[in-house]
Protein backbone atom coordinates (compact mmCIF):
# COMPACT_ATOMS: atom_id res chain seq x y z
CA UNK A 1 0.00 0.00 0.00
CA UNK A 2 1.12 3.74 -0.53
CA UNK A 3 1.08 6.47 2.43
CA UNK A 4 0.59 9.93 0.88
CA UNK A 5 1.54 13.24 2.60
CA UNK A 6 0.69 15.77 0.65
CA UNK A 7 1.40 19.86 1.85
CA UNK A 8 0.10 22.20 -0.08
CA UNK A 9 1.14 26.27 0.73
CA UNK A 10 -1.09 29.13 0.75
CA UNK A 11 -0.30 32.61 1.74
CA UNK A 12 -2.24 35.62 2.62
CA UNK A 13 -0.58 38.99 3.13
CA UNK A 14 -2.25 42.02 4.47
CA UNK A 15 -0.92 45.60 6.48
CA UNK A 16 -2.77 44.73 9.18
CA UNK A 17 -1.62 41.01 10.18
CA UNK A 18 0.27 38.63 7.92
CA UNK A 19 -0.99 35.19 8.03
CA UNK A 20 0.46 32.04 6.00
CA UNK A 21 -1.37 28.26 6.02
CA UNK A 22 0.02 25.22 5.50
CA UNK A 23 -1.95 21.77 5.09
CA UNK A 24 -0.88 18.81 5.01
CA UNK A 25 -2.85 15.80 4.43
CA UNK A 26 -1.48 12.38 5.34
CA UNK A 27 -3.77 9.26 2.30
CA UNK A 28 -3.75 5.83 2.44
CA UNK A 29 -5.40 4.37 -0.72
CA UNK A 30 -8.73 5.49 0.09
CA UNK A 31 -8.34 7.21 3.44
CA UNK A 32 -7.39 10.72 4.74
CA UNK A 33 -6.83 13.36 6.91
CA UNK A 34 -6.04 16.55 7.38
CA UNK A 35 -3.72 18.87 9.18
CA UNK A 36 -3.73 23.01 8.85
CA UNK A 37 -1.10 24.96 10.11
CA UNK A 38 -1.45 28.61 10.85
CA UNK A 39 1.15 31.14 11.07
CA UNK A 40 -0.22 35.19 11.86
CA UNK A 41 1.43 37.89 13.02
CA UNK A 42 -0.33 37.89 16.11
CA UNK A 43 -1.14 34.50 16.60
CA UNK A 44 0.02 32.11 19.70
CA UNK A 45 2.08 29.08 20.27
CA UNK A 46 -0.69 28.05 23.46
CA UNK A 47 -3.81 26.11 22.62
CA UNK A 48 -6.19 28.87 22.35
CA UNK A 49 -9.81 29.45 20.90
CA UNK A 50 -8.29 29.63 16.65
CA UNK A 51 -7.29 26.36 17.44
CA UNK A 52 -9.36 22.61 16.73
CA UNK A 53 -8.21 19.67 19.25
CA UNK A 54 -8.28 16.38 17.07
CA UNK A 55 -11.50 14.25 17.49
CA UNK A 56 -10.94 11.31 15.90
CA UNK A 57 -8.06 8.73 14.40
CA UNK A 58 -9.22 6.51 11.58
CA UNK A 59 -7.12 4.45 9.69
CA UNK A 60 -4.32 7.16 8.93
CA UNK A 61 -4.11 10.08 11.23
CA UNK A 62 -2.10 13.08 11.22
CA UNK A 63 -1.99 16.68 13.68
CA UNK A 64 0.48 19.09 15.05
CA UNK A 65 1.87 18.19 18.61
CA UNK A 66 2.43 20.85 20.89
CA UNK A 67 4.26 20.59 23.72
CA UNK A 68 1.82 19.37 26.22
CA UNK A 69 0.78 16.60 24.13
CA UNK A 70 -2.37 17.85 22.45
CA UNK A 71 -2.90 16.84 18.98
CA UNK A 72 -4.61 19.77 16.61
CA UNK A 73 -6.08 19.54 13.69
CA UNK A 74 -6.08 23.42 13.03
CA UNK A 75 -2.71 24.93 14.49
CA UNK A 76 -2.52 28.22 15.07
CA UNK A 77 0.89 29.02 15.70
CA UNK A 78 3.13 32.70 15.95
CA UNK A 79 4.72 33.79 13.46
CA UNK A 80 8.50 34.40 14.16
CA UNK A 81 12.10 36.31 13.13
CA UNK A 82 13.85 33.25 14.71
CA UNK A 83 13.53 28.84 13.85
CA UNK A 84 10.96 27.38 15.21
CA UNK A 85 9.94 23.36 14.68
CA UNK A 86 6.49 22.16 14.20
CA UNK A 87 5.90 18.32 15.62
CA UNK A 88 3.45 16.33 13.61
CA UNK A 89 1.98 13.12 14.90
CA UNK A 90 1.24 10.49 12.39
CA UNK A 91 -0.21 7.09 12.07
CA UNK A 92 -1.25 4.59 9.83
CA UNK A 93 -2.69 1.52 10.71
CA UNK A 94 -0.76 -0.89 8.61
CA UNK A 95 3.54 -1.27 7.68
CA UNK A 96 4.73 -0.61 4.16
CA UNK A 97 5.75 1.71 1.40
CA UNK A 98 4.80 5.60 2.20
CA UNK A 99 5.15 8.27 0.01
CA UNK A 100 5.50 11.94 0.42
CA UNK A 101 3.97 14.24 -1.87
CA UNK A 102 5.23 17.79 -1.06
CA UNK A 103 3.95 20.85 -2.89
CA UNK A 104 4.95 24.05 -2.09
CA UNK A 105 4.63 27.50 -3.39
CA UNK A 106 3.11 31.02 -2.89
CA UNK A 107 3.91 33.76 -0.64
CA UNK A 108 4.34 31.06 2.52
CA UNK A 109 8.37 30.44 0.64
CA UNK A 110 8.79 33.90 0.09
CA UNK A 111 9.06 34.10 3.99
CA UNK A 112 10.30 30.88 4.91
CA UNK A 113 12.64 28.20 4.53
CA UNK A 114 10.50 25.17 5.22
CA UNK A 115 11.63 21.80 5.83
CA UNK A 116 10.65 17.88 6.68
CA UNK A 117 12.52 16.58 9.09
CA UNK A 118 12.41 12.78 9.16
CA UNK A 119 13.57 11.87 12.60
CA UNK A 120 13.83 8.38 12.34
CA UNK A 121 16.14 8.37 9.83
CA UNK A 122 17.64 11.54 10.82
CA UNK A 123 17.32 13.77 7.77
CA UNK A 124 15.87 17.14 6.32
CA UNK A 125 14.28 17.78 2.90
CA UNK A 126 13.58 21.07 1.93
CA UNK A 127 10.21 21.83 0.56
CA UNK A 128 10.92 23.80 -2.67
CA UNK A 129 8.39 25.80 -4.86
CA UNK A 130 8.37 22.61 -7.53
CA UNK A 131 6.40 19.27 -6.37
CA UNK A 132 8.54 17.11 -4.95
CA UNK A 133 8.10 13.39 -3.64
CA UNK A 134 9.16 12.17 -0.62
CA UNK A 135 9.25 7.98 0.16
CA UNK A 136 9.14 6.30 3.01
CA UNK A 137 8.73 2.77 4.51
CA UNK A 138 6.96 2.01 8.21
CA UNK A 139 8.50 -0.86 9.67
CA UNK A 140 6.45 -1.24 12.73
CA UNK A 141 2.96 0.51 12.32
CA UNK A 142 1.84 2.92 15.64
CA UNK A 143 5.03 2.51 17.08
CA UNK A 144 6.30 5.45 19.03
CA UNK A 145 9.25 6.62 16.62
CA UNK A 146 6.60 6.49 13.90
CA UNK A 147 3.97 8.38 15.61
CA UNK A 148 6.63 11.03 16.02
CA UNK A 149 8.74 10.42 13.38
CA UNK A 150 7.96 13.89 11.15
CA UNK A 151 8.65 17.47 12.19
CA UNK A 152 8.20 21.20 10.31
CA UNK A 153 10.99 23.48 10.08
CA UNK A 154 10.49 27.07 9.81
CA UNK A 155 13.57 29.17 8.91
CA UNK A 156 12.91 32.93 8.21
CA UNK A 157 14.37 33.33 4.47
CA UNK A 158 18.74 34.40 4.26
CA UNK A 159 20.65 34.76 1.39
CA UNK A 160 22.78 31.93 2.71
CA UNK A 161 19.67 29.74 2.15
CA UNK A 162 19.64 26.21 0.34
CA UNK A 163 18.53 26.23 -3.16
CA UNK A 164 15.21 25.22 -4.00
CA UNK A 165 15.03 21.45 -3.65
CA UNK A 166 18.26 20.47 -2.56
CA UNK A 167 18.80 18.01 0.72
CA UNK A 168 20.58 17.72 3.71
CA UNK A 169 21.28 14.43 5.24
CA UNK A 170 22.08 14.39 8.41
CA UNK A 171 23.37 11.08 8.71
CA UNK A 172 21.90 8.34 6.75
CA UNK A 173 19.80 9.52 3.30
CA UNK A 174 19.87 6.05 2.72
CA UNK A 175 17.36 3.73 4.13
CA UNK A 176 18.66 -0.04 4.42
CA UNK A 177 15.56 -2.26 6.38
CA UNK A 178 14.04 -4.14 7.45
CA UNK A 179 16.44 -5.24 10.73
CA UNK A 180 16.13 -8.26 11.24
CA UNK A 181 16.14 -9.47 8.12
CA UNK A 182 14.88 -12.45 6.88
CA UNK A 183 15.04 -13.48 2.78
CA UNK A 184 16.38 -10.08 1.22
CA UNK A 185 17.41 -6.65 2.65
CA UNK A 186 15.91 -3.31 1.00
CA UNK A 187 18.34 -0.74 -0.25
CA UNK A 188 15.29 2.45 -0.47
CA UNK A 189 17.15 5.04 -2.91
CA UNK A 190 14.57 7.37 -4.07
CA UNK A 191 15.31 10.28 -1.55
CA UNK A 192 19.02 10.31 -2.79
CA UNK A 193 19.66 11.91 -6.12
CA UNK A 194 23.58 10.98 -6.41
CA UNK A 195 24.80 6.93 -6.89
CA UNK A 196 25.31 4.88 -4.51
CA UNK A 197 27.64 1.76 -4.14
CA UNK A 198 26.48 -0.98 -1.20
CA UNK A 199 28.48 -3.37 0.06
CA UNK A 200 27.79 -6.32 3.04
CA UNK A 201 30.04 -7.64 4.80
CA UNK A 202 29.68 -10.65 7.27
CA UNK A 203 30.84 -10.07 10.75
CA UNK A 204 34.50 -10.58 9.98
CA UNK A 205 34.36 -7.77 7.68
CA UNK A 206 34.51 -9.76 4.74
CA UNK A 207 32.95 -8.98 1.61
CA UNK A 208 30.12 -11.40 0.86
CA UNK A 209 28.41 -8.90 -1.78
CA UNK A 210 28.75 -5.66 -3.63
CA UNK A 211 26.36 -3.56 -6.27
CA UNK A 212 26.38 -0.31 -7.66
CA UNK A 213 22.78 1.12 -7.73
CA UNK A 214 21.77 5.06 -9.42
CA UNK A 215 20.31 7.72 -7.90
CA UNK A 216 16.65 7.82 -7.14
CA UNK A 217 16.22 4.09 -8.70
CA UNK A 218 13.93 2.78 -6.12
CA UNK A 219 13.76 0.18 -3.74
CA UNK A 220 16.51 -2.31 -4.90
CA UNK A 221 17.30 -5.53 -3.32
CA UNK A 222 20.27 -7.45 -1.86
CA UNK A 223 19.59 -11.49 -2.15
CA UNK A 224 19.96 -12.91 1.57
CA UNK A 225 18.10 -16.05 1.30
CA UNK A 226 21.51 -18.08 1.50
CA UNK A 227 23.51 -15.95 4.38
CA UNK A 228 23.80 -17.88 7.82
CA UNK A 229 21.88 -16.35 10.93
CA UNK A 230 24.62 -13.94 12.36
CA UNK A 231 25.82 -10.16 12.09
CA UNK A 232 26.04 -8.36 9.19
CA UNK A 233 27.06 -4.94 8.04
CA UNK A 234 25.62 -2.97 5.23
CA UNK A 235 28.02 -0.35 3.91
CA UNK A 236 26.71 2.64 1.70
CA UNK A 237 28.78 4.87 -0.20
CA UNK A 238 28.57 7.58 -2.48
CA UNK A 239 30.57 7.16 -5.91
CA UNK A 240 32.93 10.04 -5.20
CA UNK A 241 33.43 9.31 -1.69
CA UNK A 242 35.81 6.90 0.14
CA UNK A 243 33.96 6.91 3.14
CA UNK A 244 30.88 5.32 3.70
CA UNK A 245 27.60 8.18 4.20
CA UNK A 246 25.85 4.93 5.99
CA UNK A 247 26.81 2.02 7.97
CA UNK A 248 24.30 -0.51 9.60
CA UNK A 249 24.61 -3.33 11.83
CA UNK A 250 22.01 -6.26 11.39
CA UNK A 251 21.27 -9.32 11.79
CA UNK A 252 20.26 -12.41 10.61
CA UNK A 253 17.61 -14.92 13.10
CA UNK A 254 17.59 -18.70 13.24
CA UNK A 255 14.39 -19.78 11.52
CA UNK A 256 12.12 -21.77 13.15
Amino acid sequence: MICVIIILTTGQNSVAQRENRLLLRLSKGVFSQDYQLILKDRGSDDVNDADALQVSEGFVAIAGLTAAGKLLSIDERATDTATKTISLYTKVWEPGRCVLALHGAGPFLKSFRVELVDHLLNLSKKISAADSLYTFHVQRANEEAERRRFSIRLRPNTSDSQTPGQETSLRAPVPVYPNPFDQVIYIDTDNYDQPVSVVLRDYMGRKIWNGDFSGRSGIREIPARVLQPGWYFVEVSGKTGRRPLHQSKMIKHQLK
